[in-house]
C-alpha cells in the first residue's frame, strides 16, 4: 500500500501519472508473492516500467502514509471478518496449514498492524525485495529485443541490491500437516451453510504434474452446467445454486477439492462421493475431450495481459520457471488418460480426504 502513496519520482504517487493515459496500476500480496503491476497501451510501455520500477526501488516510507494506509488496512481487515466466505476461508487454511505460515491470514491481524513501525517496513524490505529474487513480466507486441536493449535494460539498474542470495521460487517452510479422513465443524455467522472437501496434491516435480493437474479440473467443470460437478449437484438433485473447485499449490505442497453453500450439508458430501465414481470421469473419451477443450480455450481467448502474467507468475512460483505456452499444451496433448484415472480413482475412496463443515444459522 505505502509506496503508492509517494516515491522518489512521484512523491505524491504514481496514480495519476497511469490513469491520465487511460491506464491501470496496482499491487497485491498473497501467501507466496507481492507483485506490483500496471496495464497500458502499447506507446506508454515505458511509462509502466519506470512506474512498477520506481515502486519497488524507491518507496518513501514516510511515516504519515503509513499511518494513513495503516487506517486503511483496518478496515480491510474488518471487511474481511465481516464475509462469511473469508471467514471460512481461513478457518480451514488454519488447520490444513496447522503450525504452518500458509495457516496465517495475509492480512494479518489488528494487533500486529499497530506494532508496524517505519523502521519495521524499512528492515523488512531489506530483508526481500531485492533484485535476485525478483522476476519481471511483460506482455507485449513490442519485440523481446527491443524491450530488453531499449527498455528494461534502462530502468533496471534502479532495483534495489542489499545482497540476498538468489531465490528462483517461493520459500519452503516444511511440509504441510495433512490429517486424513477427518471432519472439522465451524459456527458460521451466514444464514447458509458451506462445505468443503479437500484431497491433498503435493508439489509436482515437473512440468508434466502440472499439465494433470490442469485436466484433472477440466474434467470436472468441462460442460458447464452440464459438467459432472453441475449435474450431480445442481441440475439433477438440486442441492446447490453453485459449485466450485477450490485448490492451491505451493512448493510445500498442496490441496484438490471442491466447495459448495447449501443446507444440505450431508447430502453434498454423498453425491461428491457418487460423482467421483461417475463413469465419464473414468472414460478416456472424456478426458481427451476436456484436454482438447484446454487447447482450445486458450486459442480462443482474448488476449489478455492479465491473464498470460498471471498463469505465468503462478508456474515461476511452484517450479521455479517457465516454458512457452505452446510446450505446456503440447504436454497436456500427451498425457495418458490412466495417470488422470489414477488420480481420481485414488480420491473416490475418500481415505486422504479433509472435510470442513461450516454450519450457518438456518
Amino acid at each position: 500500500h505505502v509506496p503508492f502513496r509517494g516515491t522518489k519520482k512521484y512523491p505524491d504517487g504514481p496514480s495519476s501519472a497511469i490513469s491520465k493515459i487511460g491506464g491501470r496500476r496496482g499491487a497485491s500480496t498473497s501467501r507466496q508473492v507481492t507483485e506490483y503491476w500496471a496495464k497500458v497501451p502499447t506507446r506508454n510501455l515505458e511509462l509502466a516500467i519506470s512506474t512498477v520500477v520506481d515502486l519497488v526501488a524507491n518507496p518513501l516510507l514516510r511515516p504519515d502514509d503509513i499511518h494513513a494506509e495503516r487506517r486503511i488496512i483496518e478496515e480491510e481487515i474488518g471487511k474481511s471478518l465481516g464475509q462469511p466466505s473469508s471467514v471460512a476461508f481461513w478457518q480451514a487454511e488454519s488447520k490444513v496449514w496447522l503450525n504452518h505460515p500458509f495457516g496465517n491470514k495475509v492480512l494479518g491481524d489488528i494487533e500486529s498492524l499497530k506494532s508496524m513501525t517505519p523502521e519495521t517496513l524499512v528492515k523488512a524490505r531489506e530483508m526481500g525485495y531485492d533484485k535476485s529474487r525478483m522476476a519481471f513480466f511483460v506482455s507485449t507486441s513490442t519485440p523481446a529485443s527491443t524491450l530488453v536493449e531499449n527498455l528494461l535494460s534502462s530502468h533496471f539498474v534502479d532495483l534495489p541490491s542489499f545482497g540476498l542470495s538468489p531465490r528462483t521460487m517461493a520459500a519452503s517452510f516444511g511440509e504441510m500437516n495433512w490429517v486424513p479422513g477427518t471432519t472439522d465443524v465451524f459456527s458460521s455467522r451466514a444464514e447458509s451453510s458451506r462445505i468443503k472437501v479437500l484431497f491433498p496434491i503435493f508439489t509436482p516435480k515437473d512440468f508434466k504434474g502440472c499439465a494433470r493437474l490442469a485436466i484433472l479440473g477440466k474434467i470436472f467443470t468441462h460442460g458447464s452446467t452440464d459438467s459432472p460437478l453441475y449435474k450431480e449437484l445442481r441440475k439433477d438433485r438440486q442441492l446447490v445454486y453453485s459449485v466450485g473447485l477450490s485448490r492451491f499449490l505451493s512448493p510445500d505442497g498442496g490441496y484438490f477439492g471442491f466447495e459448495a453453500e447449501t443446507s444440505r450439508i450431508k447430502e453434498v458430501e454423498e453425491t461428491l462421493r457418487i460423482m467421483l465414481r461417475d463413469h465419464r470421469l473414468y472414460s478416456k473419451d472424456w478426458i481427451n475431450e476436456a484436454k482438447k477443450v484446454i487447447r482450445i480455450e486458450e486459442e480462443m481467448r482474448s488476449i489478455g495481459s492479465d491473464v498470460d502474467i498471471d498463469s505465468t507468475i503462478s508456474l515461476v512460483t511452484l517450479m521455479g520457471q517457465t516454458i512457452p505456452e505452446e510446450e505446456m499444451l503440447q504436454m497436456i496433448d500427451d498425457t495418458n488418460p490412466e495417470e488422470v484415472i489414477e488420480v481420481v480413482e485414488k480420491m473416490a475412496t475418500f481415505e486422504e480426504a479433509r472435510t470442513f463443515v461450516f454450519e450457518g444459522q438456518k
